[in-house]
């Protein structure tokens, strides 16, 4: 690969400034942190189920106008495929000792999936983003500087909002944010935004 198209973390972190606990200042002037939401399985929701949990975020979680959260579930497998295709040939089978067979097959593939912990672990991650005046667009602005006290209020106010929903989080740190970004570009993610 040649140096031209290499790409660093800082390609895909916008980030003007970060301080070590978490805070940042983006490139287009909006200021915020990350949390890692704890005590909620989404892992097996329908729509109903998010449309649920929607209601419930905007009910609880008090925005102003120039405030937003963003709500990214991700998951670290690129297995789907292989499990929804040996399903769909399982149907397939017509003979019962060759189903029992193949059954096992996909036993033993699950679990030498299950020892690998890394490859079904999943997150639920919240950003909390703040702008000044309008939302700004992808345009940088550079007059915007970092107001860490009142970020770390509105923090404890959103924690607290959190946990009244029976939701414990844990903020990021700048260490766990870029390895959450540097995740994320990896091709064995899926993520989604609910």
């Amino acid at each position: 690969m040649s140096q031209e198209n290499k790409k660093t973390l800082q390609d895909f972190c916008p980030f003007k400034e970060i301080t070590d606990d978490g805070l940042f200042l983006d490139s287009d002037g909006s200021q915020g942190f990350a949390l890692r939401l704890h005590g909620i399985d989404v892992s097996t929701y329908t729509d109903s189920d998010w449309n649920s949990l929607h209601e419930r975020w905007r009910s609880f979680l008090w925005l102003q106008p120039n405030e937003e959260i963003q709500i990214v579930y991700r998951k670290n497998t690129n297995f789907e495929e292989l499990f929804e295709k040996k399903l769909e040939d399982l149907h397939l089978i017509q003979d019962p000792l060759r189903k029992k067979l193949y059954w096992k097959q996909i036993d033993e593939l699950v679990a030498l999936i299950g020892q690998k912990a890394r490859v079904f672990s999943s997150s639920l991650l919240l950003t909390y983003r703040r702008f000044e005046g309008t939302k700004p667009g992808s345009k940088p602005n550079s007059t915007v500087t970092l107001q860490q006290k009142e970020l770390e209020d509105r923090l404890q106010s959103l924690c607290f909002q959190l946990e009244e929903m029976g939701i414990s989080q844990q903020k990021l740190s700048k260490r766990e944010i870029h390895k959450e970004i540097f995740s994320s570009i990896q091709h064995s993610n899926y993520i989604s935004s609910p």
